[in-house]
């Protein structure tokens, strides 16, 4: 592992200090990144969205794991979800989660959601937060082809025990119980873009990990334009979409004093996970009495618009700082650096999850 400055948190356990991840081992290629064709999707992706609009209530599951018994704590994603409760609260939402503290199990997340499921009406929203430890398994099926499965990692996780452990198929067999209109799904963990299978219920905007080179498709386009083009020309499940602070395979981080310092963090959001501050960034009211992420001035900031503003924030902060020249070569030999990138998956629907009208 290079020597990072500042004792950089990366949200895992074993892996890394503070990386959200649960333990499993990962296996990284190096790439060079193409920003200029990422800033071209993102222009893509606000010109290309629509506003799902809804009659009824506005309800919220929130969940930020600090706290583990065997593994490393996260202290940063026991205030993600102080804070994100806060404000959706502020919004008018209404939080169901009732086990929400820095400790929860799997158990009684599955209690909250088939509590949700008896209150949730098909013309209501689900707005559904989780931080803590992601995790991921890869392995190989009976005809040798390579196959992962990703987790969401509780309190009461010990190695070798499934207990403390909640897979993407049993997350989604377990949400499709709640009747409701849309569902927003928002995830800071690490390997938190693996929890929408792009086969099921949609297709993931960019691919697993941003740092494996894709191939040009046969016509000489770019495979990272491809993505974004079955994004929003397929005819998947429109009734959930997800924004995950990290792809598939990806990492997501914790500041530390030494990065907020040299990158001029706003106070406020320095103890959250870097991605969420700036989700949250995204909803704040600027001096112009707009919301920082409403990118048309609407009064509405729709989850595409969040993920636009949360992904230009941490590219032009973050990804830029460790991409200068002084920090460019700090990666280990398998290319586990800390430069990442938000992932949005899901249906073409873009659901309006705050408005100015809607503040408390």
């Amino acid at each position: 592992m290079p020597d990072f400055p500042g004792n950089l948190h990366a949200r895992t356990s074993g892996l890394k200090p503070g990386c959200r991840s649960g333990g499993w081992k990962l296996f990284f290629q190096r790439s060079m990144r193409t920003a200029a064709m990422f800033a071209l999707s993102m222009l893509i992706l606000s010109g290309c969205s629509f506003t799902g609009g809804f009659g009824g209530e506005r309800y919220a599951l929130v969940y930020g794991i600090g706290s583990y018994s065997n593994i490393n704590d996260l202290p940063f994603a026991a205030q993600d979800g102080v804070d994100m409760r806060q404000t959706l609260e502020a919004q008018g939402y209404t939080i169901l989660s009732t086990h929400s503290g820095p400790q929860v199990t799997r158990s009684e997340m599955l209690e909250d959601i088939r509590m949700a499921a008896d209150s949730i009406t098909e013309h209501d929203v689900l707005f559904f937060y989780y931080a803590g430890h992601g995790s991921q398994s890869t392995f190989l099926d009976a005809d040798g082809d390579f196959q992962r499965t990703e987790y969401l990692v509780f309190s009461d996780y010990s190695s070798g025990s499934s207990d403390g452990l909640l897979s993407t198929d049993d997350f989604y067999t377990e949400l499709s119980g709640i009747a409701a209109l849309h569902a927003s799904i928002v995830m800071d963990a690490c390997n938190s873009g693996g929890f929408l299978p792009p086969d099921t219920y949609g297709v993931d905007a960019l691919p697993a990990d941003y740092r494996h080179p894709i191939a040009p498709s046969d016509d000489g386009s770019s495979g990272y334009l491809d993505a974004f083009r079955d994004f929003f020309s397929h005819d998947g499940y429109r009734g959930i979409s997800m924004i995950s602070a990290a792809g598939a395979d990806e990492f997501s981080y914790e500041w530390t004093d030494f990065y907020a310092d040299k990158l001029n963090i706003p106070d406020e959001y320095r103890d959250n996970g870097i991605f969420t501050g700036f989700f949250l960034e995204a909803s704040a009211v600027n001096d112009r009495g707009h919301m920082n992420g409403d990118a048309n001035s609407d009064g509405a900031l729709t989850l595409q618009e969040a993920y636009a503003y949360s992904f230009t924030r941490l590219d032009e902060s973050w990804n830029s700082y460790w991409r200068s020249p002084e920090n460019m070569f700090q990666t280990t030999e398998g290319g586990d650096d800390p430069v990442y990138y938000p992932h949005i998956s899901g249906g073409t629907v873009d659901p309006v999850i705050f408005r100015l009208e809607w503040r408390q």
